[in-house]
């Protein structure tokens, strides 16, 4: 009933493009990705109370956040001709972007393997067709999904609900349960024939940044942990910036 209702809103690039401010080494969603995952009970029960940490280095392939026996690697489920967006607010005017999530819902798991067999370079620099940037962009996500490591896919929006009635907690993470499987359900599938690895989402909700689990049995999401924005003080940290503060534009 309420999904009907639910909105997102893409994050501004301080929060999603890693280097977006000068200067400030900790403009990268996975330092904060990673504060979210020590602040929640789920996965600290998952790692037997052992913090994630970033490796000094990934040079052989090392995932994003580690802990003891227990790793996890992070993906950002934005499109590629979205972020070149938002890292070019110039060319706001030019070329229409791809919403992966919507995109995904055009596709079941026999037509993302026909995708994945096709030859799409990199649009840089291309004139393409909107279909064309599409498919370039759904097909790079199917590679990130092809990766053989426990993923976390930050899906790079605030979710809310557009209803004049508020909503109980339970009841809105039973709604965006719906919202998620409806857009990634058959991308998810594909994922599980692929690689057949442990598969998580993450978004932010009012004050939370929240996480679910895909089930493969029940093909679903499953909402498992909410963490407060304030308990990482990076995103914090991102946010000031965002309003100027950091630049002494508010007092």
């Amino acid at each position: 009933m309420y999904e009907a209702f639910l909105r997102e809103m893409s994050l501004p690039p301080e929060l999603v493009i890693k280097g977006y401010i000068p200067g400030e080494p900790d403009c990268n969603y996975e330092k904060y990705i990673l504060e979210f995952l020590n602040g929640s009970d789920w996965f600290m029960k998952k790692t037997k109370g052992q913090p994630f940490f970033h490796p000094a280095s990934e040079t052989h392939g090392e995932c994003d956040c580690i802990s003891g026996a227990y790793s996890l690697d992070l993906k950002l489920v934005l499109s590629n001709s979205e972020l070149r967006r938002k890292s070019r607010p110039r060319d706001s005017g030019q070329n229409p972007v791809t919403r992966l999530h919507a995109a995904l819902r055009n596709y079941d798991v026999s037509g993302l393997k026909v995708l994945d067999s096709l030859q799409c370079g990199d649009e840089e620099g291309q004139i393409c067709t909107f279909e064309e940037r599409m498919e370039r962009d759904v097909k790079f996500f199917l590679n990130n999904l092809e990766t053989k490591k426990h993923l976390l896919l930050f899906h790079g929006y605030e979710m809310f609900f557009d209803t004049e009635e508020s909503l109980d907690f339970g009841t809105a993470m039973g709604e965006m349960e719906t919202a998620l499987n409806f857009d990634f359900r058959e991308s998810m599938k594909y994922r599980d024939q692929k690689v057949g690895m442990e598969t998580y989402m993450g978004c932010f909700y009012e004050q939370f940044f929240v996480m679910f689990r895909w089930i493969p049995e029940t093909a679903g999401f499953r909402w498992i942990d909410r963490v407060e924005k304030e308990k990482s003080p990076v995103y914090l940290k991102l946010c000031s910036y965002i309003r100027g503060e950091e630049n002494g534009e508010i007092d």
